[in-house]
């Protein structure tokens, strides 16, 4: 009996079919290769993530640097340590000094310090008070009000005690 009364298939479709099936077999190999491959692409884009975050990191500490840099360029441009808080009180109390004076030195990293003036006065207006603190803010490099306490007089305007301490940061060499 031959293959031609039974088959389906004619003689002459024996090589499309091979081809067919060769065809079916190279496209399932190369889904089979995406699919590994892909399967493979996980850890980098894992390693693109952490890289991207540590990059986004990386330009926030540089903006951060340049922050500090300009701080730094600003500080060094003033002198080397704030006015005598001396020398603004005899401004705003009208020549008086403060009844206790006290200035503590702490060295800090070098080439710097932090004084600290902690000082109180009675009877004074709290205009000339304001005024005062004011002037110390203001200095360049400025003086820190640190603590303040006020007690009030009968007398409208006049404060009976007045405590503060003041601290900045000076350079001790260039």
């Amino acid at each position: 009996m031959s293959c031609a009364s039974h088959c389906p298939m004619k003689t002459s479709d024996t090589p499309l079919v091979a081809l067919r099936t060769a065809a079916a077999l190279a496209i399932l190999a190369g889904l089979a290769a995406n699919l590994h491959s892909l399967s493979g692409l996980r850890p980098q884009v894992d390693l693109w993530r952490r890289k991207t975050a540590e990059r986004q990191e990386l330009q926030s500490l540089v903006r951060q640097s340049a922050r500090f840099d300009s701080a730094i360029r600003i500080h060094e441009s003033w002198p080397s340590a704030a006015p005598p808080l001396e020398s603004l009180a005899k401004s705003n109390f009208t020549g008086r000094l403060p009844a206790s004076w006290t200035v503590a030195l702490q060295p800090g990293i070098p080439g710097w310090q932090s004084r600290r003036v902690v000082f109180s006065m009675t009877d004074v207006s709290a205009d000339n008070v304001l005024r005062f603190m004011t002037a110390a803010a203001s200095a360049r490099p400025p003086w820190v009000l640190e603590e303040c306490a006020l007690q009030s007089s009968s007398a409208s305007g006049t404060l009976s005690r007045v405590e503060t301490a003041f601290s900045s940061v000076e350079r001790t060499e260039r």
